[in-house]
């Protein structure tokens, strides 16, 4: 009986291997590991087919799952749009306003101003 030893990265794998007496003086027999020809079969497929076998493994989300927050995503877009779409509005409100009623701006009557301000809000 011999011992044929292979290291497989930080891994040592022992294979016993049987062998007659009359065969001593024969080289030790070549021992086939499934596991070692799986390797040199996936080195000579190259990236592409390795990268193709791995996302077969990976786990997909549902499309239920995908549409539903696909559209808590629209919603929520949506809603930051509006939200800041107010308050550029404002603040392009309160800037003429503050333009129009400055001496160096228009310089004009407050109230008149303020009119513009409230108009341009509601635009």
């Amino acid at each position: 009986m011999a011992i044929s030893s292979s290291k497989k990265g930080n891994l040592v794998e022992t294979v016993l291997v049987e062998t007659s007496k009359k065969d001593n003086n024969s080289p030790e027999p070549k021992v086939t590991n499934p596991e070692n020809e799986r390797v040199q079969v996936e080195k000579k497929r190259g990236f592409l087919a390795s990268t193709i076998d791995e996302l077969k493994l990976t786990r997909w989300p549902s499309f239920g799952y995908v549409l539903r927050w696909s559209l808590v995503i629209i919603l929520f877009t949506g809603l930051f749009a509006v939200v800041i779409g107010f308050f550029d509005n404002v603040f392009t409100s309160g800037i003429k306003f503050v333009d129009c009623s400055s001496p160096q701006g228009r310089n004009r009557p407050l109230a008149e101003c303020r009119d513009d301000f409230l108009k341009n809000l509601t635009n």
